[in-house]
């Protein structure tokens, strides 16, 4: 195990976002957010391609330089060879006991952030009584699962995935239940497999999946879906998400209901949307 945490003076004292402005006829803007404590005198810039309000600006950039901030403590980690492939990089649980009065307690505030994981059985794996988990800027790559939900029966909410990318063996993203938003990823899906796979357990489950860029490693169709839902789930809005060499680009199975998108863009998809849900309000192109 390696221990690491950068200088204060290689940190940003603030951060500039440039975006367009939506109340503003998209005109050229920017926000600036600060970090108030230290000594750093060193300033970042940052350009977000997408058209957003000032408030929506903001936010993102206190978050981008907050995460900044976070991310100065790193830990490496190596495994023997022999458990190469059989373990996985990280495991989040809470408990049934321990909690006050006398209930659960809850892993919460989870960032792992600039983070990479190789030749793992999953990447991040995510058990019961977990809440409020951010995935953000990291790779993961030659493993059998990305990121992996468990059923949150026991309540688990609130995962946050962002601008990592996921080339692995099976699976990418599999969530079994939680309120969850993906966005701004580079998916690969190998053939026979899936990008992002919602499994949601509880009608009450809601997702925001937006702006990810899903490709077949394939060169063309080979069985693979893009994102699908299936089970149960309720209330979800996909939308602006680039899908490229898939057999399916979005499916919505079992009684799932009321998933909407648009904006969706598909190149090589033999199928754009497949839905077969018994659940209503479905519409999504």
């Amino acid at each position: 195990m390696r221990l690491a945490r950068a200088q204060e003076s290689e940190l940003p004292h603030e951060l500039s976002l440039a975006f367009s402005d939506s109340d503003s006829d998209s005109e050229p803007a920017s926000v600036l957010s600060r970090h108030l404590q230290g000594s750093s005198q060193r300033d970042a810039q940052s350009e977000a391609a997408m058209m957003m309000n000032r408030a929506e600006a903001q936010r993102r950039a206190e978050t981008a330089l907050q995460d900044l901030w976070v991310a100065r403590e790193s830990v490496e980690f190596c495994v023997r060879p022999n458990l190469v492939g059989h373990t996985n990089g990280v495991v989040i649980n809470g408990s049934a006991t321990g909690g006050t009065p006398s209930g659960p307690c809850y892993a919460v505030v989870i960032n792992i952030l600039n983070s990479s994981f190789f030749y793992t059985s999953g990447g991040i794996v995510i058990g019961p009584y977990v809440q409020g988990i951010t995935i953000d800027k990291t790779n993961f790559t030659n493993s059998n699962y990305g990121v992996y939900v468990g059923s949150p029966s026991t309540g688990g909410y609130q995962l946050y995935v962002a601008h990592s990318q996921f080339n692995m063996a099976i699976e990418q993203i599999v969530v079994n239940d939680f309120y969850n938003e993906v966005n701004i990823n580079l998916i690969y899906v190998p053939a026979g497999h899936t990008g992002i796979t919602i499994n949601a357990s509880s009608s009450g489950s809601q997702y925001l999946i937006h702006d990810n860029q899903i490709a077949g490693t394939t060169g063309g169709p080979g069985g693979n879906t893009g994102i699908s839902f299936g089970v149960a789930g309720d209330f979800s809005i996909v939308h602006h998400n680039q899908l490229l060499n898939l057999t399916t680009g979005i499916r919505v199975a079992g009684s799932v209901s009321n998933v909407t998108g648009s904006g969706n863009a598909y190149k090589n998809v033999n199928t754009h949307t497949a839905i077969s849900s018994s659940g209503g309000g479905n519409t999504v192109n």
